[in-house]
């Protein structure tokens, strides 16, 4: 049974994520896990990763909930003492347009979660063409001889801890990644990830230097993901970014339009909040 508002096509998207999600969380090198208390939990259907040393509420949320099947007041329990056992109050529990029952949203606010005032927007596409823009940087799929460079970039840009470089770095040759990377002359300036599964892929996650943002390289990192992804048999790429305020912007989600992407459903975040 899975939720009954939700189309066939979220579904699909949602449950794709968690695939990816567990298994990115599974590529963590043993000693950063154990340093950053980083895990990852099913409850419910739901996959649910929390990283206590990581300050950021990438690493520490909750998806899937009400999307496998329709959730139950002890499923929401469960997910927030998770969080609440670690002493987290600023996970999210991401909650999908549709996910089942409708109650959820009363559930999660009768146990002090509320919404963040923040959402996600999930997306896919087929892999027509991605209409490039010059960029005058060199766009190439990387190994492990980059991979360390990349992961730096990837961490700047996210506002990471140092030890974070490992993890990304080992993505790099593992099983269903790829990882990419833009160069301006000899230094990587950009990086992006791809991971695929049979005729799915998702863009795993990718970032720009500062003072390299604006001159094209994640469009020219898109489509180079699309093609590579077709090569690969996929028949569908999905995506996922926040929603900026109404008077906001987000490159990323403008990136995405422009590339052909639709947007299939939002989540809301709920704040875990303490007990």
């Amino acid at each position: 049974m899975t939720a009954p508002d939700a189309g066939a096509d979220s579904i699909a998207a949602e449950m794709f994520e968690i695939e990816s999600w567990s298994d990115l969380v599974a590529a963590a090198p043993p000693p950063l896990a154990a340093a950053t208390g980083l895990q990852v939990r099913s409850i419910g259907g739901a996959v649910c990763v929390i990283a206590p040393g990581i300050p950021s509420n990438e690493f520490n949320r909750c998806v899937g909930l009400g999307v496998e099947r329709p959730a139950s007041p002890a499923d929401v329990d469960e997910i927030l003492a998770f969080y609440r056992s670690h002493g987290m109050a600023s996970a999210w529990v991401q909650l999908m347009d549709g996910a089942a029952p409708s109650l959820l949203p009363r559930w999660l606010a009768e146990r002090g979660a509320n919404p963040a005032g923040s959402s996600w927007a999930v997306f896919d596409r087929g892999l027509q063409p991605v209409m490039e823009r010059g960029s005058g940087l060199r766009l190439a799929e990387i190994g492990s001889a980059h991979a360390a460079n990349a992961a730096q970039v990837f961490r700047i840009g996210y506002g990471l801890p140092p030890a974070f470089d490992a993890w990304i770095a080992a993505l790099a040759g593992r099983p269903r990644w790829r990882v990419y990377a833009a160069f301006d002359g000899e230094a990587v300036v950009a990086t992006a990830f791809l991971r695929r599964s049979g005729a799915r892929a998702i863009f795993a996650g990718a970032a720009t230097l500062p003072e390299a943002r604006g001159r094209g390289a994640q469009s020219g990192l898109m489509a180079m993901r699309v093609r590579d992804a077709a090569s690969d048999g996929v028949t569908t790429v999905q995506s996922h970014t926040w929603v900026p305020k109404p008077d906001g912007r987000n490159p990323s989600l403008d990136n995405m339009r422009r590339s052909g992407f639709r947007e299939l459903h939002r989540r809301t975040n709920f704040v875990v909040g303490r007990a």
